[in-house]
């Protein structure tokens, strides 16, 4: 499992890209929770590439967001 430190640098060097973000929740990889973090870092990579992120697991698998989002 990634730690949230990790995966923040990784988007940081531009070594980890949405994408990549995305798959690693839906395998498992990386906890949604770490994802979520990211959008309060005040680092524009971490912020967008996880705002990036949630926003292609919405497009592609709505339901693992459903639990996490007030309505």
């Amino acid at each position: 499992m990634k730690s949230m430190g990790t995966l923040h640098s990784r988007l940081i060097a531009g070594q980890a890209k949405a994408e990549d973000v995305a798959r690693g929740v839906l395998a498992e990889i990386i906890p949604l929770s770490i994802v979520f973090e990211g959008l309060s870092s005040k680092k524009p990579r971490v912020k967008f590439g996880c705002s990036k992120a949630l926003l292609l697991l919405s497009e592609t698998n709505p339901g693992i967001l459903r639990d996490r989002i007030d309505a």
